[in-house]
């Protein structure tokens, strides 16, 4: 749920789940008798509720299924559930989190996904196989430059450097840019909040095409290179909080067709050309800044 992104849309996230019926007998499979209690149950519900949703949650009131004896096993098998809604969905974001298993509570393999929001944590530095690793989190701690290692992650999905600085060491965006390049399966690339002044057209060359979603947001970028036309997957655009960004150096002509979101906010454009209709799948344009 939420695992292929892990979207690509955000509103194709399930946000609420309603849980009818949850089977608790110890046969692996629904037996004859009760597929048919829990569909004339079902049914049930839905001939009071004709489709008015206030009368539904009304009638899982008014409506019983027959109590069973064996009211501890129901109840694990409700916890089992929350645990796997709590600990094994993806957040809307794009990341991928650590997992745990539902049953036993126990971490997943290591190296999967990997999440450092602490400032002294220094993992990433410590661990040396990243042949597994798809999701790379980092948050807030103290990085002064681009670890070669994550890019030996041949599947690595999700790459988010937020409220860093990994680009202030001599070295450290050509580092990147050998790096990015062998990541062909990334789709998710957050560089938000790392006090990134320009990004090179060699950068952009260096991108993988496979990439959906691209967050360069809370930086202080003045231009965007029109080589971002060629990622050709590209479906979000995340510029936000780039207050230099102007008109002169936005590529409205280079956004990729394939883009439906794009956000904007507090940057310094003060216009969106008529080309902008080219973009037939765009949904959401949400941008702000000093409007003449």
């Amino acid at each position: 749920m939420g695992s292929s992104y892990y979207n690509r849309r955000r509103e194709q996230y399930v946000r609420n789940i309603r849980v009818r019926n949850i089977k608790y007998t110890t046969n692996t499979v629904l037996t004859v008798a009760e597929k048919s209690a829990y569909l004339n149950y079902a049914h049930k519900i839905e001939e009071y509720a004709k489709n008015d949703s206030a009368k539904r949650e009304e009638a899982f009131t008014k409506f019983k299924l027959t109590t069973r004896k064996d009211e501890p096993l129901r109840n694990k098998r409700v916890e089992d559930l929350l645990t796997a809604l709590r600990d094994l969905c993806d957040p809307p974001d794009g990341r991928i989190v650590k997992r745990e298993n539902a049953r036993y509570n126990h971490a997943l393999p290591v190296n999967t996904d990997i999440e450092i929001e602490k400032k002294n944590d220094r993992t990433f530095i410590r661990l040396d196989d990243f042949s597994k690793t798809r999701s790379i989190y980092v948050d807030g701690i103290f990085l002064k430059d681009i670890y070669s290692k994550w890019f030996e992650a041949t599947n690595l999905n999700a790459l988010h450097l937020i409220n860093v600085s990994p680009f202030e060491t001599s070295g450290s965006w050509k580092r990147f840019e050998n790096g990015i390049q062998k990541c062909s399966k990334l789709e998710h690339l957050s560089l938000s909040y790392c006090n990134i002044k320009d990004i090179s057209d060699e950068i952009f060359k260096a991108l993988p095409t496979s990439i959906i979603n691209l967050d360069l947001s809370g930086n202080d970028l003045t231009r965007i290179s029109p080589l971002i036309t060629r990622l050709s997957n590209l479906e979000i655009i995340v510029f936000s909080n780039n207050k230099n960004l102007g008109d002169d150096g936005f590529p409205w002509d280079g956004i990729p067709e394939t883009c439906t979101m794009m956000y904007l906010d507090n940057v310094k454009l003060t216009k969106v050309p008529h080309t902008i209709r080219r973009l037939i799948k765009l949904e959401i344009l949400q941008i702000s800044g000093p409007w003449k």
